[in-house]
């Protein structure tokens, strides 16, 4: 077997300014945040590998995936998402886990901390985060009275839709957008959108969150800090990823065991030596062929990979809405999409064209899972409830023979495979095209980080 050892994911942020090992007792805090600081600044980006979407990185803990933060009441926080790997990611803080994807409340001028006896909602004094661009604050609140209940949110996150050319470094100054459309004009779009936070509840000490308000599952813990550094509330409260929203085995956020080489989430029961008849067959041919180490853990990712998508694809049609069976086929293929960009990722892809594909691939694809699977929850449809296995020991027991009589199937699904190949072949050479005839037309264009970093494979 390739998979002979663990691989530790991503050397990839270098710091001489942080401490914290990002865990709930040792939480990440800059350096430059010690007693008497007034105002501290974490630099945010993101990666795509090692978990179910992409996750965030702070240059208080290099490499470390979801950390925990601490952040220290009466002090101003700065997150500066100048990074192109932030698009599509615009941060926000709330009070549980992903904030209004689970209907629940976030850090808002108006909304009063959880188990407080707090005011502040009468004079927009309740914690919250200010959007800026650059200096420029996009809201219009201010606390204790005056103004109204905007803290910039609304002109802030429709930014981070933009494409990766727009954005650049912190002293990339103002950028030009080339129009989006033949009827469009172009627009010229300061960079630099950061977002600040300075909690002053004294009577609240439990921990909060950040998220992402674009995508589900990117939560990372908040622990609240005295002037010390002291923790205020030691116990993890409330919970990540409670259980009763984001359920296992399906939920998952982390790469474990063999699938860690690849970067993905949930393949590993899909290996060749893993998957127990999931599958009939290798879906790559590589009898009598060499590779060198990089090219053959990819091409067994990529064999685990098609394994899921084959075994997810085979359901039960619903007897009265076919958009509910065109949800229960689609996920597992946009599923497999998503992660042969994290394996690719994976190898430490440099190539400019291939990085933006793969990233809008990630961040659009996995956006659009989220809005079928949002249909499923609307019309009572548990996620998953169409596979005509759950297990391989299903599939293998009694008179059931899944893999028999399904030359239809397999043709069928290379058909699409082919199809969708030709497409993301197409849009890769019109990306290449694109990016070459805007080299020079760009004043500065943010540059993603090498995923991986290949001495640890």
């Amino acid at each position: 077997m390739i998979f002979s050892a663990t691989v530790i994911l991503l050397g990839i942020l270098v710091s001489t300014s942080a401490s914290g090992t990002g865990t709930s007792l040792d939480p990440c805090v800059p350096d430059d945040c010690g007693v008497g600081a007034t105002s501290c600044v974490f630099d945010v980006k993101l990666v795509a590998v090692g978990n179910a979407v992409a996750y965030y990185v702070f240059d208080a803990c290099p490499g470390v995936q979801q950390p925990t933060l601490g952040l220290k009441r009466g002090v101003t926080y700065r997150f500066n998402q100048y990074d192109s790997t932030n698009i599509m990611h615009p941060l926000g803080l709330a009070y549980y886990t992903d904030g209004a994807h689970n209907d629940v409340d976030e850090l808002e001028p108006m909304i009063v901390p959880p188990g407080t006896t707090s005011t502040c909602n009468t004079n927009n004094g309740c914690p919250a985060p200010m959007y800026y661009q650059g200096e420029t604050f996009q809201g219009n609140f201010v606390a204790s009275g005056g103004g109204g209940a905007d803290f910039g949110l609304d002109a802030y996150e429709p930014f981070f839709k933009y494409p990766d050319f727009a954005w650049g470094g912190p002293d990339a100054g103002p950028n030009t957008i080339p129009a989006v459309s033949p009827s469009g004009a172009a627009v010229t779009a300061p960079l630099n959108w950061n977002m600040r936070i300075t909690q002053t509840a004294t009577d609240f000490d439990q921990d909060f969150f950040y998220f992402c308000h674009i995508h589900t599952g990117m939560s990372g813990r908040i622990k609240q800090l005295a002037a010390d550094g002291t923790i205020l509330s030691p116990n993890d409260f409330p919970a990540l990823f409670p259980a009763s929203l984001y359920p296992a085995p399906e939920y998952k956020v982390v790469s474990t065991g063999q699938e860690q080489i690849c970067g993905t989430v949930g393949l590993n029961t899909f290996f060749e030596d893993t998957h127990n008849g999931k599958c009939p067959t290798s879906f790559i041919c590589t009898e009598g062929l060499s590779f060198d180490t990089e090219s053959a853990n990819f091409n067994e990712c990529l064999d685990a990979m098609d394994c899921a998508m084959q075994f997810n694809m085979i359901i039960v049609p619903n007897a009265t809405d076919p958009i509910v069976t065109f949800v229960h086929s689609m996920v597992p293929h946009h599923i497999n999409a998503i992660q042969m960009c994290k394996t690719l990722m994976q190898t430490g892809l440099e190539d400019d064209a291939f990085l933006a594909l793969c990233w809008n691939i990630v961040n659009t694809q996995s956006l659009q899972i989220m809005e079928m699977n949002e249909y499923l929850a609307s019309n009572s449809v548990p996620e998953g409830s169409a596979k005509c296995f759950d297990t391989p020991a299903d599939a293998l027991a009694g008179s059931a023979e899944p893999f028999s009589n399904q030359e239809p199937f397999f043709i069928s699904i290379t058909v699409f495979v082919v199809a969708t190949f030709v497409v993301a072949v197409g849009s890769f050479f019109a990306a290449r095209r694109y990016f070459e005839g805007n080299k020079e037309a760009n004043v500065v264009r943010g540059k993603s980080v090498k995923m991986v970093d290949n001495n640890a494979l």
